[in-house]
């Protein structure tokens, strides 16, 4: 069995305006996918002025069982910015989310794919599927090899209730 990572931070974090691409992935699948949809995305963003040294986002979303999800290469923007065409909008919704800085040691979307395989979850949350998984790449990210890794998480309201009534 695959050891779980353990979430070290809870964190209750602002909503994000981001402009980016998305691609379909498998999790099955995803590892030379994850490296093409990454470099196509660098390509785009050295073009353009103002856009680099800036965080960049590996958004996971509408997760389905069958191992497919989208997964958006994104740039944080500041809002008004007026975005190329061929780069989508996309608001990442503020929520509670649980955090590890971590180096990648795989690629990151598998995991967003089996969730309850790789994650345990701090207890009285449960994850949140309503909002995105993602991970967070500061600009000195390649220096310092880490990556800010966040999972949708909500209270769960049955063990908290239990606790409270002892």
């Amino acid at each position: 069995m695959t050891q779980k990572l353990k979430i070290s931070a809870i964190e209750l974090l602002p909503e994000r305006l981001l402009v980016g691409y998305c691609s379909i992935l498998n999790s099955n699948i995803v590892s030379y996918y994850y490296n093409y949809v990454w470099t196509k995305f660098m390509e785009r963003i050295y073009e353009i002025p103002g856009l680099q040294d800036r965080e960049l986002y590996g958004v996971c979303t509408n997760l389905q069982f069958n191992g497919l999800f989208e997964y958006w290469t994104a740039v944080a923007v500041e809002p008004g910015l007026e975005a190329p065409a061929d780069l989508t909008p996309i608001p990442l919704g503020a929520g509670t989310y649980g955090s590890r800085v971590d180096k990648p040691a795989r690629p990151l979307p598998m995991m967003y794919g089996r969730l309850g395989q790789y994650w345990q979850t701090p207890d009285y949350y449960v994850l949140n599927w309503k909002l995105p998984c993602y991970e967070l790449y500061k600009p000195d990210w390649y220096n310092r090899a880490v990556v800010k890794i966040c999972i949708p998480l909500h209270l769960n309201f049955d063990a908290s209730r239990r606790l409270s009534l002892g």
